[in-house]
């Protein structure tokens, strides 16, 4: 995570972002010129990882990030 960081700060890039996602990895943030309609998250997987031992971990870090409602 910590090289993802720095790689974010520096990249000379534009992202549309929520600011939930980008505060973390204190990234500038303005608004958006335009509005935009709020979409729902949806994560799937398939049924062999369902109970692997790091993918509840996995989806906890997602759901982190940008959920709002955890259900796992």
């Amino acid at each position: 995570m910590q090289r993802l960081w720095h790689l974010l700060q520096r990249a000379d890039r534009l992202a549309t972002a929520t600011e939930r996602l980008a505060e973390p990895f204190e990234l500038t943030s303005r608004p958006h010129p335009i509005d935009l309609p709020e979409v729902a998250i949806n994560m799937f997987w398939h049924a062999k990882v369902h109970r692997s031992p790091a993918h509840p971990g996995l989806r906890g870090v997602v759901f982190d990030l940008v959920g709002e409602n955890k259900q796992i």
